[in-house]
C-alpha cells in the first residue's frame, strides 16, 4: 500500500519520517509547513533541519540521529517536539548545530560545550552542580560519538579532560555542603532584615498613631490594619488611607455591640464577629476597634 504524502498534522508526519519506508521524497503536512525528504525532516524548509537519521560507520547497524539544538520560531520548536516525541527508543540521539553530520565540527562543538559548563560551575554559586553536571554529560557525549564514528586524533588537554569524572563523589558532597552553607547564610540575613525591618516598623505605627507622622510604608510582614483619631479630632483614619467621620464610626462600633451581624453599612459591604470586622477592603481585628473606641470615649445607649 503506498503511503499517503499529505499528513493531517505534525505528529503523524513525524512519526512517518520514522517508521513508513515506502515514500521517501517531498513528504509534507496539508498545511506546507513540515517535510521531509530521505532521511531528513525540516521545518518550513530546507534551510532548517530538524533532524537527520544515518547509520553508524563503525558498526553500521546502530541508528543514530543527528538533532538541531538550535531554536526559531515558536511553530519550529512544536515541530521538534513532534519529532522528538515519535523518536523510536533505540536511537542515539545526538543535539547539534544545524543537525549537522560533520564529524569535526560536531567534536568541535561538543568541546566548547563542556568547557563553557566547567567555566559556568567555577563561577557559579548556586548552580554549580548543574553546569558540572551538563559538562560531565558532554564528556560521556564525546566518548560515545568517537565511539561510533572515525574522528581526527585529540589534542593533549582534550585527552586530559576525557580521563576522568567530571563529577566525584567527594566533589558533589562538597557542592551541597558549599551550597547548603550559602544557603543557610541567606536565610539568616533574611531573618536579620526582618527583625529590623519589623523594629523599625513598630515605632513608625506608633509615630502615625500619635499624629507625628502621616502615612504608613506598605507593610510587608504586619498585615494588621491599625486606626487613628485625626488630628482635628473629626475623623477615624485607617492606616490603609481610608477615613470615615468619626460620628459615623461610633453608631457602626454600636450597631456591632448591639447586632448581631449587619451586611451594609453607609454603601459598604460589611461582616463582623467576636474576632474581626470586614468592611470593603478592610480587615480590622476587633481588639483594635475596641482600642479606639476607649480612647475616644464612645459608650453606647
Amino acid at each position: 500500500m503506498k503511503e499517503k504524502k499529505l499528513y493531517r498534522n505534525y505528529n503523524e508526519l513525524s512519526h512517518a519520517f520514522f517508521y513508513n519506508q515506502t515514500e521517501r521524497c517531498n513528504v509534507q503536512t496539508y498545511n506546507r509547513s513540515m517535510l521531509f525528504h530521505n532521511d531528513r525532516i525540516f521545518s518550513y524548509g530546507t534551510h532548517y533541519c530538524i533532524a537527520e537519521k544515518l547509520k553508524s560507520d563503525k558498526q553500521g547497524k546502530k541508528d543514530i540521529l543527528f538533532f538541531n539544538c538550535y531554536n526559531y520560531s515558536n511553530t519550529t520548536v512544536r515541530h521538534k517536539q513532534a519529532v522528538r516525541s515519535a523518536i523510536p527508543p533505540h536511537y542515539i540521539i545526538f543535539d547539534v548545530p544545524d543537525a549537522s553530520t560533520n564529524r569535526e565540527a560536531n567534536i568541535k562543538y561538543f568541546f566548547a560545550q563542556l568547557r563553557d559548563n566547567l567555566f559556568k560551575a567555577s563561577k557559579a554559586r548556586t548552580r554549580k552542580r548543574y553546569y558540572l553536571a551538563e559538562a560531565e554529560r558532554f564528556r560521556l557525549t564525546i566518548l560515545q560519538y568517537r565511539s561510533l564514528f572515525h574522528c581526527s586524533r585529540l589534542s593533549k588537554e582534550q585527552k586530559n579532560i576525557l580521563s576522568s569524572h567530571i563529577v566525584s563523589t567527594e566533589l558533589l558532597a562538597y557542592i551541597v555542603q558549599t551550597e547548603n552553607k550559602l544557603k543557610q547564610a541567606k536565610i539568616r540575613k533574611l531573618q536579620t532584615e526582618k527583625k529590623q525591618y519589623i523594629a523599625n516598623e513598630a515605632q513608625n505605627i506608633q509615630n502615625w498613631i500619635a499624629n507625628t507622622r502621616n502615612y504608613l510604608s506598605r507593610q510587608i510582614y504586619d498585615r494588621k490594619v491599625y486606626l487613628r483619631i485625626s488630628a482635628n479630632k473629626q475623623q477615624i483614619e485607617t492606616s490603609k488611607g481610608s477615613d470615615m467621620d468619626i460620628d459615623k464610626a461610633k453608631r457602626l462600633y454600636c450597631i456591632m455591640q448591639r447586632v448581631e451581624s449587619c451586611s451594609e453599612y453607609d454603601g459598604y459591604r460589611m461582616s463582623y464577629n467576636s474576632n474581626h470586622l470586614q468592611i470593603g477592603c478592610h480587615n480590622i481585628d476587633r481588639s483594635e476597634i475596641e482600642r479606639i473606641a476607649k480612647l475616644a470615649g464612645w459608650r453606647c445607649k
